[in-house]
C-alpha cells in the first residue's frame, strides 16, 4: 500500500483538534467517497493540499472557512474552496463533528449527488 493510500485510510480514524477559545474540540470524520478522492482520484498535489486544509484550517474553525449551501440537495452542507477544488462538509453541532462528504473540482462539486 502506498504512503498516499495509508494516509487516506488513516483519515477514516477520527481525529480531534483542541480549540483555544474554550469551545469543545471538533472531531473529524471523512466519508468513504471523500477518502477515496484523497487516496486515488485527485492528483497527488491536490490531495496533499486538501488533506492539509482538512486537518488544519477546516478542523480549527469550520464555520469560518466555508459557506453554507441553502438549496436542495445540499441544505445544511457547507462548501470551502481551495484553488480549483471544493471540499463539501457538514457540521454536527450535537456531537461536535466535522464530516467531510466530498472533495471535487469546482465544476463538478455541486452536481447532483
Amino acid at each position: 500500500m502506498s504512503e498516499r493510500s495509508e494516509r487516506a485510510m488513516d483519515t477514516a480514524a477520527q481525529r480531534t483538534r483542541p480549540t483555544e477559545d474554550g469551545l469543545p474540540a471538533c472531531t473529524l470524520r471523512i466519508t468513504v467517497p471523500a477518502a477515496r478522492a484523497l487516496a486515488s482520484r485527485l492528483p497527488e498535489k491536490v490531495s496533499a493540499a486538501a488533506y492539509e486544509f482538512i486537518t488544519g484550517a477546516l478542523l480549527e474553525n469550520p464555520r469560518r472557512v466555508g459557506k453554507l449551501l441553502l438549496l436542495p440537495p445540499y441544505e445544511g452542507t457547507r462548501s470551502a474552496r481551495r484553488g480549483t477544488y471544493r471540499t463539501l462538509y457538514e457540521i454536527d453541532e450535537e456531537n461536535h463533528e466535522v464530516i467531510v462528504t466530498a472533495i471535487d473540482h469546482r465544476a463538478d462539486a455541486h452536481r447532483s449527488r
